[in-house]
């Protein structure tokens, strides 16, 4: 259902591309207009643009519906063990089971890392029992990079599976 506005007045299209031209503490003017309080301290410009721009489009078009959000609420209040996570084929996991940020999964057991170090190349395969480096089984990649260089190391780091 759309609005019919008069010659003075901006769509709400034009608001939304207006509030990126906003200083700072205008933005921080319009927080307080649409949700009642002062915004965190640290609370980036781009996050108080975009929940200004939401907040405009909500009070245009309307928020949620009711069941949106019980759904959300519901979701929210889960424990762990009964969220759910859908794959984008549609299937149905456990939330343990979505890997957190960062977290690399254990690399299947065959594969093989190798390093050199000092001059002296390190082969560490992988096992069901854990890591084997010359002749013994280590439980992480961090144990045998730690062994290798005399100092702690992350193993996933020190053997290049992960960047930074």
């Amino acid at each position: 259902m759309s609005r019919r506005m008069s010659e003075g007045q901006q769509t709400i299209n034009d608001l939304v591309i207006s509030i990126h031209a906003l200083a700072r503490g205008d933005l921080i003017v319009q927080w307080e207009v649409y949700f009642g309080t002062l915004p965190h301290k640290l609370i980036s410009t781009r996050l108080l643009v975009m929940a200004v721009a939401y907040a405009m489009q909500v009070e245009q078009y309307g928020g949620l519906s009711n069941r949106t959000r019980k759904k959300l609420l519901r979701l929210g209040s889960a424990s762990v063990d009964q969220a759910v996570v859908m794959s984008p084929a549609g299937t149905q996991s456990p939330a343990w089971a979505k890997p957190r940020s960062g977290f690399i999964p254990r690399p299947r057991s065959g594969t093989r890392y190798v390093r050199e170090w000092n001059g002296k190349s390190h082969v560490v395969e992988v096992t069901d029992k854990g890591f084997a480096w010359q002749g013994q089984t280590y439980r992480s990649l961090s144990a045998i990079a730690t062994t290798i260089t005399g100092t702690r190391w992350s193993g996933p780091r020190f053997f290049g599976q992960v960047s930074s």
